[in-house]
């Protein structure tokens, strides 16, 4: 039986799809919604209740009392990084944790994990996701335009520096950019020096066929 926040944050999800991300190409399912742009790429948003562990209690300053509040994860999913890296296929689905490239809306609005309070209806947090967290999506609409924003930050969200090259490398092969993928490999294993990262480096450069050059 579900409970009293759960048929709440159901209602909100509801309208949040169909009055405002459904008319802009996005999909749901369950607490997801998906929309593909340019070379399959899918740009994901999630809703993440609060999930309490059993008899957790609030410690003022420590641990916070989030039951009954729900956060907002935002993704990206790049099918030429998965098909590189792994050996599964890419799901008719994108759940937010698999995404490549993640946030969190409240990271974007106030720079903070922020956590909601269930209504059903939110006009300031449904003005900040169309506003900010769209916004955020336009920077990972093409591969070109993920390069470019790696370009300028220098790391992909939730993504080590180390695993940010590895990542615009794999894309840069994908648009046969052969000098700058051997560029960012090579850039990245070494500043990676004793690192386990460093081993997973040469492989994934293998996989790629390029070599890494002595220093």
């Amino acid at each position: 039986m579900k409970s009293e926040n759960y048929k709440t944050l159901d209602l909100f999800q509801s309208i949040l799809h169909k009055e405002h991300l459904k008319p802009i190409g996005f999909k749901k399912k369950q607490r997801n919604f998906n929309r593909i742009v340019d070379d399959e790429i899918t740009q994901v948003i999630n809703l993440q209740m609060w999930q309490s562990a059993p008899n957790e209690t609030e410690i003022p300053g420590l641990r916070p009392n989030l039951s009954g509040q729900f956060t907002i994860n935002l993704g990206v999913y790049l099918p030429i990084v998965n098909s590189t890296l792994s050996d599964l296929p890419t799901p008719k689905f994108i759940a937010e944790y698999t995404c490549h490239i993640r946030t969190r809306l409240g990271e974007l609005v106030n720079s903070q994990d922020e956590w909601y309070s269930i209504q059903p209806e939110n006009n300031e947090l449904i003005e900040e996701l169309t506003g900010k967290g769209l916004d955020w999506f336009s920077n990972f609409s093409s591969y070109e335009r993920i390069l470019e924003y790696f370009e300028s930050t220098g790391q992909l969200d939730f993504n080590t520096i180390g695993r940010s090259k590895l990542l615009a490398a794999i894309i840069h092969k994908h648009l046969n950019n052969e000098k700058k993928t051997e560029e960012l490999l090579n850039s990245a294993f070494y500043e990676n020096q004793g690192h386990p990262f460093q081993g997973y480096l040469k492989e994934q450069a293998e996989r790629l066929g390029i070599k890494i050059t002595s220093r």
